[in-house]
């Protein structure tokens, strides 16, 4: 679920503690490049002068840039001084990011900005929710640059591999 490692750097086995420097990490979806990484007892990792993104493209699409990332792996993640690009373009400053790296929360949100030529900049938002082993729902609020806005709803049910069902709906205005 989490690895660090980095080119150079100490660590002292007894405390569990250490620094990195030109770090590399995963955590969750998240993968984290950094000048130095900071270990601590408490399996809490600082990160300073961070790039960071959930995106699976290579190159990928989007990024945050932050002067400092705390990360509790399969607990959370804190980033102070962010900036969010779109490619190489800076798009949004935050002073601080929050996002939840536990596998086992009741509700998550999900924002995925990008860029094609059917819709021009975009950003999709997923709402997911867990109503149950079996039950979840997504609500979408999208917006699209040449489309407008877009939202809709899905609620889906499955128990095994014989007993399936999805009810889904969505509104956008077509051109």
């Amino acid at each position: 679920v989490s690895a660090v490692y980095g080119e150079r750097g100490d660590f002292d086995f007894v405390k569990h503690t250490g620094r990195l420097y030109d770090s590399s990490s995963g955590h969750a979806d998240w993968r984290i490049h950094a000048k130095k990484a900071e270990l601590f007892e408490n399996r809490r990792i600082e990160y300073h002068g961070a790039d960071f993104t959930s995106c699976s493209a290579v190159p990928p699409d989007y990024h945050f840039h932050s002067s400092s990332v705390s990360v509790i792996p399969k607990k959370r993640l804190l980033a102070w001084n962010t900036f969010f690009y779109l490619g190489p373009v800076p798009i949004l400053y935050m002073p601080f990011l929050f996002k939840s790296l536990s596998p086992d929360r009741l509700v998550r949100w999900r924002t995925q900005p990008g860029l094609d030529g059917r819709n021009g900049l975009y950003a999709k938002n997923t709402l997911f929710t867990t109503h149950s082993d079996s039950v979840y729902s997504k609500l979408f609020a999208d917006y699209y640059l040449k489309q407008g806005f877009g939202y809709g709803g899905e609620l889906t049910r499955r128990k095994g591999e014989d007993s399936r069902a999805v009810l889904y709906g969505y509104r956008i205005k077509e051109e």
